[in-house]
């Protein structure tokens, strides 16, 4: 016996990733750097219909990856989170909970960077001191994207840094943007420290298709619920990344004696922050929600 699910059935009747609610604060010195951090995490369950032991007393780990532990060296953090209950089947999806916690926390410590009036890039450092690793990945990811000067004409980069799956990744994105908000993306960055390196070809081809994952994810894909089921059925109206629409994407391996890290997640997860650091950059507009046609943003 075999049985075939067409498109319409498979995309209608799924596990979806859930909806995430970040609300994040801090406390800054006179340097303008964090001596306190608050992430509020509110999510439905990714693990409670694949693994539903793992969770207890309303706390679903998968969900708090990349709010529990951060890379970044600070005196005071809180975590908080909120199990929500929904109707709706939910579970994991390429980057589990690191997706939407890392870009809330990306699209913060750049926010508080803007604010202080420091360079995105060396912000980052600071808060990375005393990390060796992390911070060869910055330098690095900076240094091969040409982060300083900044590019000429009306082209505009945005930075986001993770340690996600046992890698250390920091990813730029090159984009210039035009009148009616069609986003170019040029380029992507990409430098990682996963330790001990097997397979660079497969690692580059990993990073490549993150970013083709992420820019989907975060610029047009939705699932959209309609008087109980879900309205779209195939591609026309779940749209993912076209061949004209993707970037040339620019793989820096750090040489690492290190345990071996995780490589199948990791390059979607700095992906979507990068994007809307940029799209600041470029617009002066803080985008905080996804995906970004929904702020009349497109990919062109």
């Amino acid at each position: 016996m075999k049985l075939i699910w067409s498109r319409e059935e498979d995309m209608q009747h799924d596990f979806y990733r859930p909806t995430v609610l970040n609300r994040l604060a801090a406390a800054v010195n006179d340097q303008g750097f964090p001596v306190a951090l608050q992430q509020r995490v509110v999510s439905a369950s990714q693990l409670h219909h694949v693994a539903p032991q793992a969770v207890k007393d309303g706390l679903d780990p998968i969900c708090l990856e990349g709010a529990a532990e951060i890379p970044y060296t600070l005196p005071n953090l809180f975590v908080d989170f909120t199990l929500m209950q929904i109707p709706v089947p939910t579970s994991v999806w390429r980057s589990t909970g690191y997706g939407p916690n890392v870009f809330a926390l990306e699209s913060f410590i750049d926010e508080l960077a803007r604010r202080a009036r420091r360079d995105p890039y060396e912000y980052r450092r600071v808060l990375l001191a005393g990390n060796k690793r992390a911070l060869r990945v910055l330098d690095l990811v900076a240094d091969k994207s040409g982060w300083k000067p900044s590019p000429d004409g009306n082209r505009f980069r945005g930075m986001a840094f993770a340690h996600c799956y046992g890698t250390f990744v920091g990813q730029v994105v090159e984009i210039s943007v035009s009148s009616n908000k069609r986003i170019k993306v040029h380029r992507v960055v990409v430098a990682l420290d996963c330790g001990q390196v097997i397979h660079p070809d497969g690692i580059r081809a990993q990073m490549e298709s993150g970013v083709t994952w992420g820019l989907t994810a975060g610029v047009k894909s939705e699932i959209i619920f309609k008087n109980g089921k879900v309205a779209q059925s195939n591609f026309h109206d779940f749209e993912v990344l076209r061949i004209p629409e993707m970037p040339r994407v620019e793989t820096h391996i750090v040489e690492s004696h290190e345990a071996p890290g995780g490589m199948g997640e990791v390059g979607a997860v700095p992906l979507v922050p990068a994007l809307v650091n940029a799209v600041f950059a470029a617009t002066g507009r803080r985008l905080r929600s996804l995906p970004l046609h929904r702020h009349g943003f497109s990919l062109g």
